[in-house]
């Protein structure tokens, strides 16, 4: 049990990675200029290293259009819905319990 509770805190303690996932949430699919528009204190680095994280770990998609320019949008998996949505119920315990 204890190596499991590791690797889910390991999925969600980096800054930034649940913010970008509930941006994906909310807008279903998502640019990444609109995630910047929405955290306007992350680099794009950290943005860019974030988002290849959470690919890798199979809660996001990254879909590639062959568009001129090329058109690259986000969406949640089916693992990455699950997450936000057993993630929900903890972040609305903060918003009552943590000022």
């Amino acid at each position: 049990m204890i190596p499991l509770l590791y690797n889910i805190t390991d999925l969600i303690a980096k800054k930034w990675s649940m913010l970008i996932l509930r941006i994906i949430y909310e807008e279903k699919e998502v640019r990444y200029s609109n995630i910047t528009a929405r955290l306007t204190d992350i680099t794009p680095k950290i943005l860019s290293d974030r988002l290849t994280e959470l690919q890798q770990k199979g809660l996001i998609n990254r879909n590639v259009t062959n568009n001129k320019p090329v058109d690259i949008r986000y969406t949640l998996t089916k693992k990455g819905k699950g997450l936000v949505k057993a993630i929900t119920p903890l972040a609305k315990w903060a918003q009552k319990w943590i000022k």
